[in-house]
């Protein structure tokens, strides 16, 4: 396996292992019956007053205080995740409601301008919150992380629990020191990190954009626009996603046209679904250049024939 597209599953991973906190296992309490929702994922909130911009990986509102997650997948506690933090803990109130104002809520109960509060959260895996409690200038980045917010940690088959810093919602702060359980194995919410990779951006449109319309059709056509607008308001270069439409084209998940239509079958599924086997096994790019480096000498192989029959 690559060690891009390693980093870019555990980066998945640590998304959704967070997200089955929010409804919480079987009968145990999650962020819903505290009364958040998702507003969204990987969201730009700016505040000019303060001259700061702060990017989320996620962000729940429950009519009085909104939730700022970041969520790390790393090893270590970098001070970069102090001046995140710091960020989130910058923006005003009255900007934070003119942000709900600009969103599109799902939940019409949500309203902007009951928000009283807004508290970031930083989440690490467990092992890297254990690991840096082995080291005293990790102790101290972390508590002046917690100087902005609260710093928790996950862990599948185990726990969302709090760690160290400030939590104002006292019902939140009571739910996360017990701890909300989490799953062995989490559902998938989230097919696209924050960094849209070539990788990454490939596995998406297979299991989030292609494979759910099969229940409904045999035959699924997309062109680069559809990507765009399933993931909007999200920074996805072009030529990165053109080339992961390229690579599922050339491992036989789907057939391109020359005016960029690609189309998926239902009859592929067994390609599309093994679009993770042929990630595990080199990049996008790698993939691509050994495509162009075939075509190269098939016309290096072909060019003396056509040579000789010109004479």
């Amino acid at each position: 396996m690559t060690r891009q597209w390693e980093k870019q599953k555990q980066e998945l991973d640590s998304y959704n292992v967070f997200y089955s906190c929010i409804k919480g296992l079987d009968a145990d309490t999650g962020l819903l019956d505290l009364g958040f929702r998702v507003v969204g994922n990987f969201l730009r909130i700016t505040d000019n007053r303060q001259d700061v911009e702060a990017n989320p990986d996620v962000v729940l509102y429950n009519n009085e205080t909104l939730l700022l997650v970041e969520i790390k997948s790393g090893n270590s506690v970098e001070p970069r995740d102090k001046n995140q933090m710091e960020r989130m803990g910058q923006i005003s109130i009255e900007e934070g409601q003119n942000f709900l104002k600009d969103t599109e809520l799902n939940d019409p109960l949500l309203e902007p301008t009951e928000l009283s509060d807004i508290q970031p959260l930083i989440v690490y895996p467990l092992d890297t919150v254990l690991s840096c409690r082995n080291s005293d200038g990790c102790i101290s980045r972390m508590e002046e992380i917690g100087e902005f917010g609260a710093v928790l940690s996950q862990e599948k088959d185990g726990y969302l629990e709090y760690q160290e810093g400030n939590i104002s919602d006292n019902a939140l702060r009571a739910t996360l020191n017990q701890g909300i359980s989490l799953p062995k194995h989490p559902d998938t919410s989230i097919y696209l990190t924050e960094n849209t990779d070539r990788e990454i951006l490939s596995y998406s449109i297979c299991m989030d954009l292609v494979r759910p319309q099969f229940h409904t059709t045999n035959t699924v056509e997309i062109q680069p626009n559809d990507v765009y607008e399933r993931y909007r308001g999200r920074e996805i270069k072009r030529r990165k996603l053109i080339d992961a439409l390229d690579f599922l084209d050339q491992i036989g998940a789907c057939t391109s046209t020359s005016t960029n239509i690609y189309t998926f079958r239902k009859k592929n599924i067994a390609e599309i679904m093994g679009v993770t086997e042929k990630l595990d096994k080199k990049r996008v790019t790698e993939w691509l250049s050994g495509e162009a480096d075939k075509q190269r000498s098939l016309e290096d192989f072909s060019a003396p024939i056509q040579a000789d029959s010109d004479n």
